[in-house]
């Protein structure tokens, strides 16, 4: 098997902080990595997926930013739950975004489902951050995402996330009511969100979002081309620091 990048390998030694808060009963749990000192960058997993999907990109974002991951409920290291809706899930985002201490200052990620959740978070209390980004395998990565989406179970083992989450509600662009904090949206060029869908978005959310497209990626596109993405991300924050917000 082909050694993965250096990069890579790097990225998953960082040192790292886990983290439990409570929302509505249920233990949430997150992983932190870079100095607390600064403003944050809460990353968001999608359906069936869990923080550690961002090990490899969280330690390449914590130039200036507090990096954290969650598992949302139902999900990854975190409690379950009877019943999953996305603002449930919105609520668990903000109350980690207010564990990193920072959370007028900001920006949360969200990848899929996640992304669903980061823009219905910004619908509900998007003047309490500082902005939202909607995001839509190759071996090396594939390999440390199946390793840790996996626990023991009597007889073997288990996925981690529960299959109930896939009943939860969704998010029609006609619950994207004016937001109170800056919104970008990423796609995928062979993602799920098509450049129609994108649109739809885009005109939802006042034409004032930028769509941003990562070439060659598919749907996963942490796992596809991670280091496009991180250009991206670091781009679009490096813009929003410099450029006043639409009035």
């Amino acid at each position: 098997m082909t050694p993965p990048p250096a990069w890579f390998s790097a990225a998953l030694d960082a040192a790292v902080q886990p983290g439990t808060t409570t929302v509505d009963g249920a233990s949430i749990a997150y992983r932190m990595w870079g100095d607390p000192a600064h403003r944050s960058i809460v990353l968001v997993h999608g359906g069936a997926a869990h923080s550690r999907w961002w090990d490899h990109i969280a330690p390449l974002l914590t130039s200036g930013w507090r990096v954290v991951a969650v598992d949302l409920s139902g999900h990854g290291d975190s409690d379950r739950r009877d019943r999953y809706s996305l603002d449930t899930w919105a609520r668990e985002v903000l109350a980690v975004v207010a564990e990193a201490g920072t959370a007028a200052a900001s920006v949360v990620i969200g990848h899929s489902m996640g992304g669903l959740v980061t823009l219905r978070l910004a619908t509900l209390a998007g003047s309490q951050i500082a902005g939202a980004v909607a995001i839509d395998s190759r071996v090396y990565i594939a390999d440390h995402v199946a390793a840790t989406s996996i626990r023991p179970a009597e007889g073997g083992w288990t996925w981690k996330f529960d299959p109930q989450v896939f009943a939860r509600d969704s998010l029609t662009p006609e619950l994207l009511t004016r937001l109170d904090c800056r919104v970008a949206l990423f796609r995928a060029e062979h993602g799920l969100v098509t450049p129609q869908q994108g649109e739809v978005l885009y005109d939802r959310l006042g034409r004032v979002a930028p769509v941003i497209e990562i070439p060659v990626a598919a749907h996963h596109i942490m796992l596809d081309q991670p280091v496009a993405l991180v250009a991206a991300l670091r781009t679009l924050l490096a813009d929003w620091d410099h450029s006043i917000p639409h009035g």
